[in-house]
This record gives structure tokens, C-alpha cells and sequence, in this order.
């Protein structure tokens, strides 16, 4: 046989190598494709995540028709108001008023019947109440319709008398004499606060209810020089505001979105954990220097979600369970996970939620206090399991690990309520009390200058504390201290 002829097993033998080195070289394709596939559907699933929590943001939350309707509710608050009890017809009903609340009376007599004439027999009297406010547009009315109509605004003339001091060389008055002719009296100031504070009405809103009402012009400089003027009478009442939430127990901080012109700041939130009282920070930055500024040598216990700046300061943390909870209850509903990664999730919500109900029950139980220190060993063993549970199943579930690492990091300061009586163990009650602020910087778009954040800072403050304190009582408390 010739040099240049190859026989036919030579030729197989040379395909066969061929084709090893095609299948090794497809092999190390298809596993680095398999990897690249990991990373991809890694990626896929956290951008799905991600737009899953923006349309909940843009469109709000769905309601779920699954078998877990109460889960909802799970951290949220510490216990239901209604008790989970349907409502009886009497709760649609407005209650029956007191007798000396009654201030008028009316008769209404029938002595025959509309129909036949016939004289009424067995007669009874059946007792109705009608509830109705008074409004100026129908009041100042007189007794004859719209012929005559009485006066619905107060216009005081003020005859200011003054003299010369021949000795002192100087003009007096009897009163101080205002630079204007003519100005909004105190009780229009106090309903423009009102009304932009609590109400979170805007300029134009507050406007046109007192022309509709009350028949009173008011132009937008002027709702602003009476909220400057307001806010430098709170101002003293601000300082001891400050200084009885710094007296309380515990303390409740929180965050959120402003926008200050072209500016995008940020408000803060000081509530106390003893009563309902609260301080705001308005267009300050994200620092950690604005919750020192709030604190500032605070050393009861601090209630925050899980954001840096509240870790490292004087006094202990109370991590919010609330956010811990929430977190795995939109992982277990989120329609973007593989069902064996939303059974996972579900699982580690379920045994979240039983830690969060044990620390319920024990800070309801006297009894349990005694145990402290044991009671928290063991629940931390058990947070300890959920999060070795995370990190070693084989689902993987970024955000879940994400959470886990969070658990790991304040661990300690999940149960600190334990240790103290009267410390939540979420942040709800600064949440709360933001989203007030949160939807009126909705209707405003936030303030136009740092002055303006100065003055909605002061009135927000002790307006909202007064409120929400003692909202019987508010007027009568809002005029003591614009009169003091």
C-alpha cells in the first residue's frame, strides 16, 4: 500500500477523534451557555421583581382572592381592631344623641288621615333625630329668604387712639397699630392653618371655601403671610414639643420623599412611642445627621425599619417587624417567581410570621416577662434557623437573601421590645403618621423655597400633635397657645 492511501479504519479512527474534540468543545459550549442561562434567568427574575414593585407603587396593590386573606393584615398592626367580628347593622347607624345635646325641638302633628279625613285613633309619638351643621352661605339668610340676608363676616373697626409725649419725645398708642389699613383677623388665621395643615387643602381650595362660606376674599400672599406669622407663634411650642417626645420611652423614625423647588429632599419623622405626639425635619437630605439632629442625646430605645443611618447611635434599636414580614409576603405573592421558588418563599413567611406572633403573645403576657432572657435565646435560635434555611436551599431567591442578611445583621435588635414595656415591635406608628405629610406633598408637589419648608416644619408640627392628641379640643388648644 502507498504512503498517500489511508485505510478505511484509519479514516474511522480520525472521524471518531474529530468528533470527540466537536462533542468536548460542544460540551464546554452548552455548559458555559447552561451558566450564562443562570445569570440571565437570575437577572430576568430580579427585573420582573422590580417591576412587580413599581406597579404596586404606580397602580397600587391588587386584592388576592387566595386562602390566606388575612395575611395582609400580618405585621401591619399588633392586633385588629374589629377583632376579625363581621359588623352588626347598628355600627351603619349613626348612635342615638345625648338629650342635652338636643337644641331644637319640632312638632310634627296628625289628627286625621290624608286620605278619607277620618279622625286618628291610637295615636304615638315616634322620636327621630336630624344631626346638621350650620353653614354661613344658608344661615346669614334672613327669616325671609333671599330678601334680606344678615351679615356672615365680621368686620371690625378699630378707633385707635394715639398722643404725643412732649418729655419722652415719642408717639403712643393704645394698641400696637398695624402697618396695613385693613388685614385677616386671628380666627382667619387660624382656619387658613387649619385648613392647609390638617385639611392638607391647597391655596386655592382654602380660598374658595371662604368666599363659598363665609363670603371672605384671601389672596395667596396673604394664606402665606398668615402661615409665616403662625408658624413664629408655634415656634416656642415646637421647642417644648421636642423636649416632651424626647422624654418619652421610645421614639418612632421614619422618612420620605420632597421636593423643595428644583430640589429633591427628603422629610423626617420624630413620633414618640408614649403618646400621640410628633415632630417633622422638612427638605433636609438623606444623612445620618438629621436623625442625630432629632435624637440628639437621646438614649431611650429608637423604633426604624432597617435604613444605616439609625444603626450606630447612642441608646437601643428595635428593628420593624412590619418590614421584615412584608418583604417575604410579596415574595410568596409575586406572580414572576417559578411556583417551587413562591412555595419557598411561602414557607419563610409562615415561619416569620409565627416569630412575630410569639413576641406578641409574650409582650402580653406578664408571666412570660420572667423568662426574658430565655424566651429571646430561643426566638433568636429560631430567627437563626429561618435564616440558615434561606442561605442553604437550593431555591435561590435574591431578595429573599437580601432579607436574610438584613435579619443576620440586626438580629439582636428585632427583639429589643421584649426587654422594655411598652416598645412596639414595628415602626407603623411613624409610618402612619408620615403619610400624612406623604399625601399632602401629593397635592402641593412639596414647597417652593427653605423658608417655606421652615414654616410648613413648625406648623406641621404642633398643629398635627395638637390633632392628634386631642381633636376634641383642638380649636380651644390651637387659640390658647396663638393667644399666649
Amino acid at each position: 500500500m502507498s504512503k498517500g492511501i489511508i485505510t478505511t479504519e484509519q479514516r474511522q479512527k480520525q472521524a471518531i477523534s474529530r468528533l470527540i474534540n466537536e462533542n468536548g468543545k460542544l460540551r464546554e459550549k452548552v455548559a458555559e451557555l447552561e451558566k450564562e442561562n443562570v445569570n440571565l434567568r437570575q437577572k430576568l427574575e430580579n427585573i420582573l421583581l422590580r417591576m412587580a414593585e413599581l406597579e404596586e407603587i404606580i397602580f397600587g396593590k391588587k386584592k388576592r382572592r387566595d386562602d390566606n386573606q388575612d395575611d395582609d393584615n400580618a405585621g401591619a398592626n399588633e392586633g385588629d381592631q374589629n377583632g376579625g367580628n363581621s359588623r352588626g347593622k347598628s355600627s351603619y347607624c349613626r348612635p342615638v344623641p345625648a338629650r342635652e345635646d338636643v337644641t331644637e325641638t319640632e312638632e310634627h302633628k296628625i289628627d286625621n288621615c290624608p286620605d278619607c279625613g277620618t279622625v286618628l285613633t291610637k295615636k304615638q309619638i315616634i322620636t327621630r333625630y336630624i344631626e346638621d351643621i350650620k353653614l354661613a352661605c344658608f344661615d346669614g339668610l334672613g327669616a325671609d329668604g333671599l330678601k334680606t340676608k344678615q351679615k356672615v363676616k365680621q368686620i371690625i373697626e378699630q378707633r385707635i387712639e394715639k398722643g404725643y409725649c412732649p418729655k419722652c419725645k415719642k408717639w403712643h398708642s393704645a394698641i400696637p397699630i398695624s402697618s396695613k389699613i385693613t388685614r385677616a383677623g386671628p380666627k382667619v388665621k387660624i382656619f387658613a392653618a387649619y385648613a392647609i395643615n390638617i385639611l392638607r387643602l391647597s391655596y386655592e381650595q382654602t380660598k374658595n371655601i371662604l368666599v363659598d362660606l363665609h363670603g371672605f376674599q384671601l389672596s395667596d400672599g396673604e394664606i402665606a403671610s398668615l402661615l409665616e406669622k403662625t408658624s413664629l407663634r408655634l415656634n416656642p411650642e415646637l421647642e417644648r414639643l421636642k423636649q416632651r417626645i424626647l422624654g418619652s420611652n421610645s421614639i418612632h423614625l421614619d422618612e420620605t420623599g420632597h421636593q423643595t423647588g428644583n430640589e429633591k429632599n427628603y422629610n423626617w419623622i420624630m413620633a414618640s412611642g408614649d403618646t400621640e405626639e410628633a415632630v417633622f425635619l422638612i427638605g433636609k437630605n438623606r444623612g445620618k445627621g438629621n436623625a442625630a439632629d432629632l435624637l440628639k442625646s437621646y438614649h431611650g430605645v429608637r423604633v426604624t425599619d432597617c435604613y444605616p443611618a439609625y444603626k450606630n447611635m447612642p441608646g437601643e434599636h428595635q428593628v420593624c417587624w412590619s418590614h421584615i414580614i412584608r418583604k417575604a409576603r410579596d415574595l410568596k405573592d409575586n406572580a414572576n417567581l417559578d411556583k417551587d421558588k413562591k412555595e419557598f418563599a411561602k414557607t419563610v413567611y409562615g415561619n416569620l410570621k409565627n416569630v412575630y406572633e410569639k413576641i406578641i403573645a409574650i409582650k402580653d403576657n406578664e408571666r412570660e416577662k420572667l423568662r426574658e432572657p430565655e424566651i429571646i435565646a430561643g426566638l433568636e435560635k429560631e430567627l437563626d434557623g429561618i435564616i440558615d434555611q434561606i442561605f442553604f436551599s437550593e431555591t435561590s431567591i435574591k431578595k429573599l437573601a437580601c432579607l436574610g442578611k438584613q435579619m443576620r445583621t440586626y438580629k439582636k435588635q428585632l427583639f429589643t421590645c421584649l426587654k422594655h414595656k411598652g416598645v412596639d415591635a414595628t415602626n407603623n406608628k411613624a409610618e402612619r403618621k408620615l403619610r400624612h405629610l406623604v399625601l399632602k406633598r401629593k397635592t402641593s408637589f412639596g414647597t417652593k423655597t427653605r423658608k417655606g419648608d421652615k414654616i410648613l416644619e413648625i406648623n406641621l408640627s404642633v398643629l398635627l400633635s395638637l390633632w392628634w392628641q386631642d381633636r376634641k379640643n383642638f380649636f380651644l388648644n390651637f387659640n390658647q397657645l396663638m393667644s399666649s
